[in-house]
């Protein structure tokens, strides 16, 4: 796997941990034998960014979502007190 050689990521860690030579190899570009594992664990990483995008614009909704009901809640208690008053 071809990728940035300006800097190391936690895989190349994990590669050099598990066998220095193959950190070596892979820095040079000689294929993966652990390559079907690496683009599992790219898609799941890849779905669960998605999800964690999803879950963070749902929050905002939601807070938006309960901001619009407490006003229309005030706003029917103000009412309420100008209809009795």
């Amino acid at each position: 796997m071809a990728q940035d050689r300006d800097h190391i990521n936690a895989s190349d860690v994990g590669t050099y941990l598990f066998c220095k030579r193959a950190w070596a190899f892979e820095r040079q570009g000689a294929p993966s034998a652990r390559e079907p594992e690496r683009a599992r664990g790219t898609v799941y990483h890849e779905q669960h960014a998605q999800r964690v995008v999803a879950v963070s614009q749902t929050k905002g909704l939601s807070a938006a979502a309960l901001i619009v009901g407490v006003v229309l809640i005030i706003l029917g208690l103000v009412a309420l007190i100008f209809a009795w008053g």
